[in-house]
């Protein structure tokens, strides 16, 4: 395990960690994405856009997922996900959530609910370091596909 895992693996606070299962849902974490793009803009093709690329991006770390089919680093444990590990999806979401707001003066916000989703995919023990930075590629080239294919950018 490299060092970097092991060190949010290591922080043991149980609110985190309650905090990072509740992310882990599905719905909830979906719902918080909606929640965050509506808050966050108030332009409805903006909104769109932002949605398209986190979108875009749940795809294709879905995708990759399956096709590499790396073994999580809880494989074994009752309550591991039964999916593969790389990349993170939830990782993938957030940081095109952020790439939306680049630019804005609510960035930090996004920026600081991504690096936090993040950190909580690898204190749950469901993620590696690596499969977390792969996440931040796959973002920023789905939101720049969705921005490209914009016509009016």
């Amino acid at each position: 395990m490299d060092t970097i895992t092991a060190a949010a693996l290591s922080v043991d606070v149980p609110e985190l960690h309650q905090i990072g299962l509740l992310l882990d849902d599905t719905l909830v974490f979906a719902g918080l994405l909606l929640l965050a793009i509506i808050i966050g803009e108030s332009r409805p093709r903006k909104r769109m856009k932002i949605v398209a690329a986190v979108a875009l991006a749940i795809i294709a770390a879905f995708l990759i997922k399956g096709a590499l089919g790396r073994e999580r680093p809880c494989a074994g444990e009752s309550w591991c996900p039964a999916d593969y590990s790389f990349p993170s999806i939830h990782a993938s979401a957030a940081f095109a959530l952020m790439c939306g707001f680049l630019g804005k003066r609510s960035f930090p916000g996004y920026l600081l609910f991504a690096l936090f989703t993040a950190f909580t995919r690898l204190n749950i023990g469901v993620h590696t370091f690596v499969d977390i930075a792969a996440a931040l590629p796959i973002a920023m080239v789905c939101y720049y596909a969705v921005h490209l294919g914009d016509a009016d950018g």
